[in-house]
This record gives structure tokens, C-alpha cells and sequence, in this order.
């Protein structure tokens, strides 16, 4: 069972895109139904990633985490942008914080 953790944990950074340089953080909200194939499994957690291609060109990975159940593989569901992808995404995050606050009248 060791030997598979330690294959699994080997592959792991191939999931995410390349050799992950760094964790940048997480946030947890509230999972929603469809957020994963196993609604069971969502956590509502995801992780930011720095992560280096085999280019070595930068890569931003968001990655879902999922719970593991009894008797179940982990699965690793993630989505991968490019730098410019992932300022955008910043960008509407937070325009969508700046209209949150807004309309509940938080400053």
C-alpha cells in the first residue's frame, strides 16, 4: 500500500501540470451539486498552484479538491491557465467581490 502512495504522490504534479513550484493558498466555500462527478467527494476547497511546465513555461492550476470516501481512489480534478487566463480570472474575481460588496453595502 506504501508503494502505491508513493507512485500516486509522484504522479500527482504531472496532474497539475508540471512540477508545482509553489502552493500559493486555498479558500473553501460551499460545494454545490455538480461541482464534481461524486457530489460526496466535493469539499468546496480549491487550491492555487505555481506550477512549472515541462517547457518550463509557467502554468496557474486551480485545483478542486475532492474528499476520499472508504475504499475510494482520490481523484485530482483541476483546470490549468496560462498567466494571462489567470489575471483575467483575478480580474472578473474581483469585479465580482467589488459588486458583492456593493449590493450588500460593504466597503
Amino acid at each position: 500500500m506504501n508503494i502505491l502512495k508513493q507512485v500516486w504522490g509522484a504522479l500527482v504534479p504531472k496532474f497539475l501540470g508540471g512540477e508545482v513550484l509553489t502552493t500559493v493558498g486555498s479558500v473553501r466555500g460551499q460545494a454545490g451539486v455538480g461541482v464534481t462527478a461524486d457530489p460526496q467527494k466535493a469539499t468546496g476547497e480549491v487550491r492555487v498552484h505555481l506550477v512549472k511546465q515541462i517547457d518550463g513555461q509557467p502554468l496557474v492550476t486551480l485545483e478542486l479538491a475532492q474528499a476520499e470516501l472508504p475504499g475510494d481512489g482520490r481523484e485530482l480534478l483541476c483546470v490549468r491557465l496560462s498567466p494571462s487566463e489567470a489575471e483575467h480570472l483575478a480580474s472578473m474575481l474581483g469585479s465580482a467581490v467589488v459588486s458583492a460588496r456593493r449590493n450588500s453595502g460593504e466597503r
